[in-house]
């Protein structure tokens, strides 16, 4: 009777029902509230005094130490595999998500109950199942807490209380009535807030919009459930002006309510009903609203690239960590080129900021649109990097923003070195296993990243300072290096000198197996693939012991015997020839090449280098010392630096004498007067001038000491910034090195550094920020006109963008005469050589041993006598006779052609001529 006078209640059949009926539904009612609170009262001090007994009492029992290493290790192992912070785990998300859709179901039961006309015995036995297991969580959940009485009463674990005694509370009386049921709602939005972190394949602005609108919902759903529950019991003090609601009526009332329309067809009758209507609308004025333009604002600002990026199945990725539109135009032109054999290979670029017009313009390539992402996202923050999906990645490239110059050298790739740490944090955590590639714009950068394990470290400045500074030495010198680093596609070309520039720019450096070539001496399997193929063998990468690390070698000895495991480098067209050589027959005989070996002369005889007065070397590096020294401790006497000296020098303390030392002025208008005059009485110099702060020009000056005929080269460097005092003290080491204070485009002040005698001039492109990219290389290119109305030396610019060398004077009818000669350096190139390392490891130590004086290394030669008119085939075992590698040939001027050009590895019909400069690789 009582359930059936409930049923009649929620039906809305109360004129069928007598005021007894009624009476009776009241007083179940409030015993079932009653019975919910002194069992929810109950619970909680029976949980709090079990939380302050652990918390305190059982400590001093059992001692503090036995009882964290035995409590906390149990803790530790659940809570790494079920708590909701290592929701990256697949048992974190399980446990997650299984009791967010408990909750939800009994919401949903709730609701069902109130539709149903009969309380089904599935319904109530499947509450009752469902709110056990629940209240097992909750003790697991005080456990694994770590502020136990905190939990206890904080307000979810209250309303699970709550909830599970309203339920069980009813066991004893035979009746069950779900007053509080619209409190699971709330309690399914808690479960969420407090687990969604665990849904880490959400993106965070997907995850706060579903939190969002589960606000939104909970307090409908919430006020709804209470508003009918009220108007169906009416008022304690009159039993009959109650108002019987279905629960779609309740929801449809609170809708029109915090909507603020108000239609007026459904209202309350009842005093309660008033009040829970009151507290409606001042929920609705202070909170709802406010969702309301939150989501609405969310939904409009929804970030089209902040998402999980969904790969082709089956295919590999590599991520791409950039913010200029021009590095990662340069990257995937080199990635995707057809000699790599990549195509299913996707690139990710990610960047910290949306995509602009530039990159948009990337993306509309035909030739990316199915093998292209772009992701707006920071690498510090692990959710962006699991969108990423970094974990499954092939390799990831980390690119320094150095675009515009700052105070300190370390600032301008501050953000990229700290993308690497995140990101190296990340590798260590999930154990992945990608390959990290790194480009810094300084040497000093590499110091932070002293314990990640990196692929590769590119530094950008370095070898853009290195490759300037050895073509002021030897012309050409630019070019060559881009040709054998940079990948370049078969194109027709015309007739003459452009000819065979395109043919040497397709040439490029490969690996070779050397397994088929083992026995032979190196000089034999050099010229056998020469005569054969026409390609040149540079270096054997050694194999010391098995399983050992593979030692580079460039131009090893030619008696060297090639053993199995050695890997070749070579210089060739493309792969597919690199592979017909690995399947090259070696004939018997073949290595009874005819090599003349001659005496050794100088590798540089018959150059045309200017001399320079040189100090003998125990002078230089005594005076080094010096110099060290006095930039530690600016304070100290001269006098008591040189008797330091004398106590390191073996040698006679005469040498310490002779040195004129000159204590370093720290005045920078004192040192640009004595720079003044000094630079006047200069000739065959070399001139850089650049715009902004002259950070690392150290690197520039050493690599061009490196070359044996500038070690003494006298160096005139021109800015609108003086020198830092950082700045002077790398300088200190160098004699013969001058500053002047002033602006290249000015024509006085470009006057002041002996342009009109110099041997050669570097202009630095200009790193500061601009919209438009030709104004970037404006400085550049007017500068570079300057000089050559000023000057014939031999100029070389630094450029940003490829298609501002068309403002540059030339005297032919093509842009490609400044790349031939050497004339230009595109930052751009540096972009490409990080792609290159991804498939050639090799490519930047071959670069480096050819360019460091302790290895061996590219100089440049003059043709030898006798061979005018004879053919490159002829030159090369003569040159091996010498323990030299050929490996391009520097054009000198016609009369068709002003500019020289380079041709890297010429064919063997090639006719040399006197006027040709060769690029060979000297022996160590």
């Amino acid at each position: 009777k009582d359930q059936t006078c409930r049923n009649n209640l929620l039906t809305e059949t109360i004129s069928d029902t007598s005021m007894d009926d009624v009476d009776r539904m009241h007083r179940y009612t409030g015993r079932n509230l009653l019975a919910t609170l002194i069992l929810t009262a109950a619970i909680q001090l029976v949980m709090s005094a079990i939380a302050w007994t652990v918390k305190h009492i059982v400590p001093r029992i059992v001692g503090t130490d036995r009882t964290k290493r035995h409590g906390r290790s149990i803790k530790d192992k659940i809570n790494a595999q079920l708590h909701a912070q290592t929701g990256s785990r697949a048992w974190g998300l399980t446990y997650s998500l299984s009791f967010f859709c408990l909750w939800v179901f009994t919401a949903a039961l709730y609701v069902a109950e109130n539709y149903s006309s009969t309380l089904d015995t599935w319904m109530m036995i499947t509450e009752y199942t469902i709110f056990a297991i629940l209240s097992a969580q909750y003790l697991f959940a005080v456990f694994l807490s770590d502020a136990r009485l905190h939990y206890v009463w904080s307000l979810p674990a209250l309303l699970t209380v709550i909830l599970v005694s309203e339920v069980y509370s009813t066991i004893p009386f035979g009746t069950y009535t779900a007053v509080l049921g619209f409190l699971r709602f709330l309690r399914a939005y808690y479960w969420y807030k407090d687990h969604c972190n665990s849904l880490f394949f959400v993106s965070a602005n997907r995850r706060k919009m579903v939190g969002l609108g589960l606000i939104l919902v909970t307090l409908i759903l919430t006020f709804a459930g209470l508003f009918r529950y009220v108007e169906a019991m009416g008022d304690p003090w009159q039993w009959d002006n109650q108002q019987n609601l279905t629960y779609y009526q309740s929801i449809f009332f609170i809708i029109v309510t915090i909507s603020t329309v108000g239609y007026g067809n459904i209202y309350p009758q009842t005093y309660s009903g008033i009040a829970v209507f009151i507290v409606t609308i001042a929920a609705a004025l202070a909170l709802v609203n406010k969702l309301f333009s939150e989501i609405m604002e969310m939904a409009s600002k929804r970030d089209r690239y902040h998402h999980r990026i969904r790969l082709p199945d089956g295919g590999k990725h590599v991520i791409l960590f950039s913010q200029s539109p021009h590095t990662v135009s340069a990257f995937l032109k080199e990635f995707y080129h057809p000699d790599h054999q990549v195509l299913g290979t996707s690139v990710i670029v990610a960047t910290i900021d949306n995509p602009g017009k530039a990159f948009r313009k990337i993306m509309d390539k035909a030739e990316y649109s199915d093998k292209l992402y772009f992701f707006h996202g920071n690498a510090s923050v692990e959710e962006d990097l699991e969108m990423l999906q970094m974990s499954k990645a092939a390799a990831v490239f980390v690119m320094s923003q150095a675009v515009q110059d700052s105070e300190s050298e370390l600032e301008d790739e501050r953000f990229a070195i700290l993308n690497l740490l995140a990101i190296d944090k990340y590798r260590q955590k999930h154990k992945a296993t990608f390959d990290l590639f790194v480009q810094l714009k300084f040497p000093q950068s590499k110091s932070h990243l002293a314990r990640c394990k990196t692929k590769a470290i590119l530094i950008t400045r370095q070898l853009s300072y290195r490759s300037m500074a050895k073509s002021c030495a030897m012309p050409g010198f630019a070019a060559l290096t881009n040709n054998l680093l940079g990948t370049s596609s078969n194109h027709v070309s015309p007739d003459g000198w452009h000819k065979e520039y395109v043919e040497g720019e397709d040439k490029e450096m490969y690996q070779l197996e050397m397994k088929k070539f083992a026995g032979r001496t190196f000089h034999a399997v050099l010229m056998h693939i020469f005569n054969t193929c026409g390609c040149i063998l540079i270096g054997i990468g050694m194999v010391q012991r098995k399983g050992g690390e593979r030692i580079l070698r460039m131009n090893p000895p030619g008696d060297y015997v090639i053993q199995d495991e050695d890997e070749g480098y070579l210089i060739c067209e493309d792969r597919e020839q690199a592979a017909i050589i690995e399947d090259l027959p070696f004939e018997a005989g073949s290595e009874e090449y005819q090599i003349s070996y001659e005496a050794e002369g100088s590798a540089l005889s018959g150059s045309e280098a200017p001399s320079y007065k040189t100090e003998p070397d125990n002078i230089k590096s005594l005076r080094k010392l010096f110099y060290q020294g006095y930039s530690s401790n600016p304070n100290l006497m001269k006098e008591d630096v040189v008797s330091f000296l004398k106590s390191l020098s073996h040698q006679d303390h005469s040498d310490v004498e002779k040195l004129d030392f000159d204590i370093p002025k720290l005045d920078s208008k004192a040192d640009e007067e004595d720079d003044t005059l000094a630079v006047q009485k200069l000739k065959n110099h070399v001139v850089l001038v650049s715009k902004n702060s002259l950070k690392g020009v150290r690197m520039f000056v050493t690599a061009l000491r490196e070359v044996e005929t500038h070690k003494s080269c006298p160096v005139v460097l021109m800015s609108p910034k003086a020198l830092s005092l950082q700045e002077k003290k790398e300088l200190y080491p160098y004699k013969n090195v001058y500053f002047l204070l002033g602006n290249a485009l000015r024509k006085h002040d470009l006057l002041k550094t002996g342009i009109d005698k110099a041997q050669a001039a570097v202009v630095l492109a200009d790193k500061g920020s601009y919209e438009r990219v030709e104004m970037t290389d404006s400085f550049g290119v007017l500068v570079t006109n300057r000089i050559q109305d000023l000057s014939e030396c031999f100029v070389i610019t630094e450029l940003v963008s490829r298609r501002n060398v068309n403002n540059l004077r030339y005297e032919d009818e093509t842009s490609d005469t400044y790349m031939a000669a050497g004339r230009v350096y595109f930052t751009s190139n540096l972009d490409a050589r990080i792609s290159q390392v991804y498939f050639n490891a090799y490519a930047l130590k071959i670069i480096d041993q050819m360019g460091t004086p302790e290895n061996p290394h590219i100089v440049r030669i003059k043709l030898p006598g006798g061979f005018d008119g004879r053919t490159y085939g002829d030159l090369v075992p003569h040159l091996l006779g010498k323990n030299m590698i050929p490996i391009a040939l520097y054009r000198g001027r016609t009369d068709e052609h002003y500019y020289p050009w380079i041709y890297t590895s010429p064919s063997k019909e090639t006719i040399v001529h006197r006027r040709d400069w060769v690029f060979v690789i000297r022996s160590a």
